[in-house]
């Protein structure tokens, strides 16, 4: 065979392939680039609705790869690779890898449906379960919280989603709850005009015009009461230290004697 036999059953080969090559590098290029653009806009549309930035980025990868993944499929198909095998394997490595990292795939979910629906955001105030502090960090993994003796704390997203959160900044204003316990010999009005006193002094007029001021409890060595102020949510933790102080002088001050008696184990009155 010489080579213009060689050259003429060739020809046809070659440019039927290199057309299908061409295109398929093309359409490779435009896939890219519509995929680019597809990220930036689901980003930017995300962000302009005040999205969670770290989701608004994960979801913008999210397209981009989709669709990179589709066009590399349709362009086996052009070539004439079978497909359904691609997605046969591409299915088991899928369940292979879930089932070796669902502990960090739960985590992952639950740390999007926190970013999605937002039962707190960083610089919140939570309580989960035993720990208190300020949401310094909402991950897709873990959430980080700020203790107030400085101590940062590192939760799985899985055990954050399935624990009763307690938002303690959902609202603008919180009620202190200070408790004081009197003897049985202490003058309730005096009682009660001392507490109504330190609640004018500590009460926001603007959040509500008085304190209230309740008995919880009679108890053969005295009473139990409570002065309930209300206060912007920042300043809880400084009124509440600073109530008890108050409450503390205005009894020394006005001859307001404590019960004698003693607390038991779980930290209530006994006489």
């Amino acid at each position: 065979m010489d080579w213009n036999q060689a050259m003429e059953k060739l020809l046809p080969v070659i440019v039927t392939h290199g057309l299908r090559i061409a295109g398929a590098l093309v359409g490779l290029w435009v896939a890219i680039k519509l995929a680019g653009q597809v990220q930036r806009r689901i980003t930017t549309a995300l962000q302009a609705r005040e999205f969670d930035i770290t989701l608004s980025i994960f979801f913008g990868s999210l397209a981009r790869w989709l669709l990179l993944a589709v066009a590399i499929l349709a362009i086996l198909g052009v070539f004439g690779v079978e497909t359904a095998s691609f997605a046969a394997i591409i299915g088991a490595a899928g369940l292979a890898f879930g089932l070796a990292f669902q502990g960090t795939l739960s985590n992952f979910s639950a740390g999007v449906m926190l970013l999605v629906f937002r039962p707190f955001k960083v610089g919140d105030r939570i309580e989960i379960d035993d720990v208190k502090g300020r949401v310094s960090e909402i991950g897709l993994f873990t959430t980080a919280v700020d203790t107030t003796d400085r101590r940062r704390q590192i939760l799985p997203n899985s055990m954050v989603n399935t624990s009763v959160i307690q938002n303690q900044s959902y609202h603008e204003t919180r009620r202190v709850d200070v408790t004081a316990y009197f003897a049985a010999e202490c003058d309730p009005g005096v009682v009660r005009t001392t507490l109504a006193d330190i609640g004018r002094r500590f009460n926001r007029v603007e959040i509500r015009p008085e304190a209230d001021i309740v008995v919880k409890r009679l108890h053969p060595w005295g009473s139990e009461w409570e002065l309930r102020i209300y206060v912007p949510m920042l300043e809880h933790n400084d009124v509440l230290y600073a109530a008890h102080e108050a409450i503390l002088l205005a009894m020394a001050e006005k001859g307001l004697r404590p019960p004698e008696a003693h607390f038991t184990g779980g930290g209530r009155l006994t006489s």
